[in-house]
């Protein structure tokens, strides 16, 4: 576990033992330690990171007790499991900046919602129609990001049950992006942004289910919007490989760290970076993004490069006619 051979951690004692722990946590592994030596308590439990042969630290679960003592009851001889749980950490320290995430998500539309109907109930602003109005559609907007968010978390759990439903039909892609920028273009006008698409081919057909697909595509526009500076322009492009038709969205944002690249399509994994914080998201949508695209038996990846820019694209077969969909077994 810790990359030692078993002649290295040959005879091993306590004081040795004790070195391996992180300076940081050996104040409270000694404590523990202590106290069942001293017969305070029968059994150890106590959570650490160890040293590693390669110089790096894992978390590991210790779990012992004194199992020998002398005639004058002093120890002699600990017996015990040492566990990995790195994994398990990582996973609480997810969850717990996921569960702040959300908060912070939930609680500043909610904020903005509850100041813009007090306001109106107040009767402050005189029935003055153009501030009622403004404090209206306030309100809406974040009613609608609330939506967003909620809809997120009840898709993560509908595709963890195998329940999130499909309604596959012929989809023509030109009206697909039309639709979808159609849904994203009064979002990117907050930021100065714009999108650029190439000429699309107006005769090509997937099947899928059109709400999942403009899903997947809001969610790679708006991302995209979010992580780009502003008064750029976001390029969606349209092309053909052999059955396959591929659609592309290309910011000039920061690019995506080496760190997250290897579980970016993971639950959770922005949920506490700084760039989520500033911009809003909660990790959730590039996972649901994954799951769509390979329920309509494609694929989808990315090219990054860090301060240049991310295009994300993905692939869908292409069907030729209605005969074709009919026969294919999708979903």
């Amino acid at each position: 576990m810790l990359g030692y051979s078993h002649e290295q951690l040959n005879s091993i004692n306590a004081s040795k033992w004790q070195l391996y722990n992180h300076p940081d946590d050996r104040q409270a592994v000694l404590e523990q330690l202590q106290s069942v030596i001293n017969g305070d308590r029968s059994f150890f439990e106590c959570e650490s990171r160890k040293l590693k042969k390669d110089g790096s630290w894992v978390w590991v679960l210790d779990r012992g007790r004194v199992s020998e003592r002398n005639i004058d009851g002093e120890p002699i001889r600990m017996s015990g499991t040492s566990s990995d749980i790195s994994k398990r950490k990582q996973a609480d320290k997810v969850k717990s900046e996921f569960v702040s995430t959300v908060s912070h998500e939930l609680r500043t539309p909610l904020t903005s919602i509850k100041g813009s109907l007090g306001l109106i109930r107040s009767g402050v602003l005189d029935d003055a129609h153009e501030k009622i109005q403004s404090m209206l559609n306030i309100a809406y907007n974040n009613s609608e990001r609330l939506l967003l968010l909620i809809n997120d978390i009840l898709d993560i759990e509908k595709m963890e049950a195998g329940k999130m439903a499909f309604n596959f039909t012929s989809v023509n892609v030109k009206e697909l992006i039309d639709e979808a920028l159609e849904a994203s273009v009064s979002y990117a006008e907050q930021y100065g942004i714009s999108f650029v698409c190439s000429d699309l081919p107006s005769d090509i057909l997937v099947k899928g289910d059109e709400h999942r697909l403009i899903q997947v595509l809001f969610n790679l526009m708006s991302n995209a919007v979010k992580f780009s500076p502003q008064g750029v322009k976001i390029y969606l492009t349209v092309s053909i490989d052999s059955d396959f038709v591929q659609i592309s969205v290309k910011d000039k944002g920061a690019g995506i760290p080496e760190e997250y690249r290897d579980r970016l399509f993971e639950k959770f994994t922005q949920a506490d970076s700084s760039d989520t914080r500033k911009s809003g998201g909660t990790g959730l949508g590039l996972s649901i993004v994954k799951t769509i695209i390979e329920k309509h038996h494609g694929a989808i990846s990315y090219d990054t490069e860090v301060g240049k820019g991310t295009t994300f694209y993905f692939t869908l077969p292409i069907i030729d006619d209605q005969n074709q969909l009919n026969q294919e077994n999708f979903g």
